[in-house]
């Protein structure tokens, strides 16, 4: 039976699940082609991409991504470069784009960022108090 995470569960059930989704899968990109998935239903996205942050070179490279099924790596590696990310860098809190379309969700590690979530949907994206809550 598939698990479907709903957008009022808690923090505490998402938490729950992502730890019990890494503990059944056998590496990182079986755990994301689960997780991204379920985390872009609960923000009510269709779309999402998880983008690297390479410190070492300030990059932002595309990691793995779901729901662009007409769009290829290569495409959304470019598209990658003109998405807003550098914000990501003096931020924490997640943050819109494109008309609230697209929800910037920094990933940090104590005080280093690692990566960045773009959930994208077809109509704006409502930041509600529980989503705030899990993406911090």
């Amino acid at each position: 039976m598939e698990y479907r995470m709903q957008p009022s569960e808690s923090i505490e059930g998402i938490a729950n699940h992502l730890v019990q989704t890494l503990t059944r899968t056998t590496g990182l990109n079986e755990f994301f082609e689960t997780a991204i998935p379920l985390l872009a239903q609960v923000f009510g996205a269709s779309r999402a991409m998880l983008i690297d942050f390479r410190e070492n070179t300030g990059r932002f490279d595309l990691l793995n991504f779901h729901g662009y099924e007409n769009h290829g790596r290569f495409e959304l590696q470019h598209r990658v470069r003109d998405m807003d990310l550098q914000r990501a860098l003096a931020q924490k809190e997640p943050y819109a784009g494109e008309n609230g379309k697209l929800l910037y969700v920094p990933l940090y590690f104590a005080t280093t960022l690692e990566a960045v979530i773009a959930f994208e949907a077809s109509e704006p994206i409502t930041l509600t108090p529980n989503r705030l809550q899990i993406a911090l």
